[in-house]
């Protein structure tokens, strides 16, 4: 089974523009930034919803990194 799927969304093209610009100049993949963003909204949500946060062993820390 693949670890990788195509997520295909809609995002106004300045907005885009702007992440792509501010990723590159950070020298950080685009690909991490959303994947941390995953990690950081469902950590968040669990933690509402009282349930235990996302691990997944080996990524940074999604909430210190949200925290930033």
């Amino acid at each position: 089974m693949s670890k990788r799927v195509f997520m295909q969304v809609t995002v106004d093209p300045g907005l885009c523009a702007r992440f792509h610009e501010t990723a590159a100049r950070e020298h950080c993949p685009v690909e991490t930034l959303l994947h941390q963003f995953m990690h950081a909204y469902i950590s968040r949500s669990a933690a509402t919803d009282g349930q235990a946060p996302y691990d997944d062993s080996g990524d940074p820390d999604p909430d210190a990194w949200a925290r930033r």
